[in-house]
C-alpha cells in the first residue's frame, strides 16, 4: 500500500510544476502523470476574500487574478488560502506556519517540493485547529515547504470535508444547499 505522505508529496510536486508553467520558468517533464494541479502563479494584491454565506453554503467571488481565495484560521492565526482542488493536502507557507506556531513533527519524513522558485525542503506539521468556511477541524496535517510558496493552499484533505464544489461563472460554491 502506498504511504499517504508520498501521495501528498507527489501532489505538491505537481502543484510546483503547474506554478512553474504559469510563471513561465523552465521546468523538467511533469513530475507525476496521475496527479494534476489547478495552481497557477499568484498575482498581488488580492482583495479580502470574505465569503458569503448562503443557506449553509460558502460562496466565493473570483479574485482579479482569476483564482478563488478564502480566509481561515490556523491555531487562531488568520491565514489566506488559495482554493486548490489539485493539491491533496493543506499546505502552509513557511511564514504562515511560523505565525501559527506550527513545528515540524519529530520522526516525520521530510522531503523536497518543487516550486516556481526552485526546489524547497519541506516538513510535516500538525495544526491543532483549523477554521475555514464556518467549520472547525482539529489535528489537521499540513505540509510546510521551507520557501517558494507565496500563499497557503487549501487542498483536498480539507475541501472534501466542506462539501461539493461547483463553479458558476465567477462564483465558487462550496457545500450543500441546506434549508436551515
Amino acid at each position: 500500500m502506498v504511504d499517504e505522505r508520498l501521495l501528498w508529496l507527489a501532489a505538491m510536486m505537481a502543484a510546483g510544476t503547474a506554478l512553474m508553467v504559469a510563471s513561465g520558468q523552465p521546468q523538467a517533464q511533469a513530475a507525476s502523470p496521475t496527479v494534476a494541479s489547478a495552481s497557477v502563479a499568484i498575482a498581488d494584491p488580492v482583495p479580502d476574500p470574505t465569503p458569503l454565506r448562503e443557506r449553509g453554503r460558502i460562496v466565493l467571488e473570483r479574485a482579479p487574478d482569476g483564482l478563488f481565495y478564502i480566509d481561515g484560521r490556523v491555531n487562531d492565526t488568520r491565514v489566506r488560502f488559495l482554493i486548490d482542488t489539485g493539491a491533496t493536502a493543506l499546505i502552509l507557507t513557511a511564514e504562515d506556519a511560523a505565525r501559527a506556531s506550527l513545528k515540524a513533527e519529530e520522526g516525520e519524513a521530510a522531503g523536497a517540493l518543487q516550486t516556481a522558485s526552485g526546489s524547497s525542503a519541506m516538513s510535516w506539521a500538525q495544526a491543532e485547529t483549523l477554521e475555514v468556511g464556518g467549520r472547525a477541524f482539529d489535528g489537521v496535517p499540513a505540509a510546510v515547504p521551507a520557501g517558494g510558496l507565496k500563499v497557503s493552499l487549501l487542498g483536498q484533505s480539507v475541501l472534501s470535508k466542506l462539501g461539493p464544489i461547483t463553479l458558476d461563472g465567477n462564483r465558487m460554491v462550496i457545500g450543500e444547499d441546506r434549508l436551515d
